[in-house]
């Protein structure tokens, strides 16, 4: 099972050269779609088409309060009902390019998402801009998942500095400076305090923060200092799990908050991934493992229970759970996964052959972003046999 990943990064900047999709879409809005999809999936309702233009479709759809579904739609957001999809507001985002940020998320009022080097939040009932905050040291940091939202709070994380801004209006609360030859990755919020994944030409591992001060509470090395964390850690019993990424060996952790002490590390001597995001679903922590995998070990003792390579693509998107199966978008397709095995049950592309790119799974629905167009599907049929 063990391979070899030379040139992450150089691949990871190939992966992003500009492609633009010329594709002519029907005028309308949403289709309810009566489709002859062979598929363990329904179709809901799908969108008509959109140009994709600028890097890669990143973002995941925002289920908001069971009642609407905030989307990209390449150079635009817009509001839809989940459950009829009919659109409730559309917004461009900017002329020539779709949205870089791989999360959206919202309180009661606003819609926050980032976008090249700017944070923006958008009001839930109309889609009116609130406020647009504009970091241009930080051009193409905020293109992924380097935010969080707690208790009117927005943390944000740039190339070398960690922000917190009011929610409300996008002032500044605190800053706190991580140095020059590092960046802060990803974000997360546990237990009241904020935990920050810094890496870079210095790979500073987890540091712990004051959410309301930005003073640092402590630094957790990770896989024995090589250890570059790009994804958020994850937490269960007051024991945080994480992964690292672009270092030889990979390595798999758990560490006690209590103590600051390793509970368990695996390492993978001969390889080198991107686990950007990862989940715990029954005792098991499921990692990314970009270009090609996912893996998942045992929370209890670290034990690498298993390694899939869904496709030889490397497209791929943050993994999520529902009724005790895994969700993972690789190779455009979506791939349903056994968490006890690895297996996966079924892969399939959208129901007219559409590239799957980012999605999100509630207990009702699963809403997609694909190209060329988005719809909502219904969750995993149990009782489907690809045989």
């Amino acid at each position: 099972m063990d391979r070899l990943y030379h040139g992450c990064e150089l691949r990871f900047v190939a992966s992003q050269i500009i492609t633009v999709l010329l594709l002519l879409g029907c005028s309308g809005c949403e289709q309810p779609t009566e489709s002859k999809w062979d598929s363990p999936f329904e179709v809901v309702w799908s969108t008509d088409d959109y140009t994709l233009l600028g890097t890669s479709q990143r973002s995941s759809p925002l289920a908001i309060r069971g009642d609407w579904v905030f989307m990209s739609r390449g150079t635009d957001v817009e509001l839809r009902e989940q459950k009829s999809g009919s659109l409730v507001w559309r917004k461009e985002v900017a002329v020539g390019t779709n949205i870089q940020s791989n999360i959206f998320l919202a309180d009661d009022q606003r819609v926050y998402s980032t976008h090249v080097s700017t944070v923006q939040a958008y009001y839930i009932t109309d889609g009116e801009v609130a406020w647009v905050r504009n970091f241009p040291d930080d051009v193409g940091t905020f293109k992924s998942d380097e935010i969080a939202l707690h208790e009117g709070l927005l943390f944000v994380g740039g190339y070398h500095t960690l922000y917190c801004l009011d929610a409300k209006t996008g002032e500044d609360v605190w800053q706190h400076d991580v140095g020059d030859s590092s960046a802060v990755n990803d974000l997360a919020v546990y237990d009241d305090i904020l935990y920050a994944s810094i890496g870079g030409l210095s790979p500073l591992g987890i540091r712990s923060f004051d959410m309301y001060t930005g003073d640092t509470i402590r630094t957790y090395i990770l896989n024995n200092g090589i250890g570059k964390p790009v994804m958020a850690p994850l937490f269960k019993d007051n024991n945080m799990y994480v992964a690292s990424s672009w270092a030889k060996p990979f390595g798999v952790e758990s560490i006690d908050l209590n103590t600051g002490n390793r509970n368990w590390l695996d390492t993978w001597e001969n390889n080198e991934f991107i686990a950007d995001h990862g989940l715990i679903i029954d005792n098991i922590f499921v990692v990314s493992m970009a270009w090609d995998a996912i893996g998942g070990w045992n929370i209890n003792d670290g034990e690498r229970l298993w390694v899939t390579f869904p496709t030889q693509n490397y497209d791929w998107s943050r993994i999520q759970a529902q009724d005790g199966l895994i969700y993972y978008a690789h190779g455009y397709q979506l791939h349903v996964i056994e968490p006890s095995s690895g297996r996966i049950i079924h892969s399939t592309f959208g129901p007219d052959g559409e590239s799957i790119r980012k999605f999100t799974v509630t207990d009702k629905y699963i809403f997609v972003n694909a190209s060329p167009r988005n719809f909502c599907l219904t969750l995993f049929d149990s009782s489907w046999s690809d045989d």
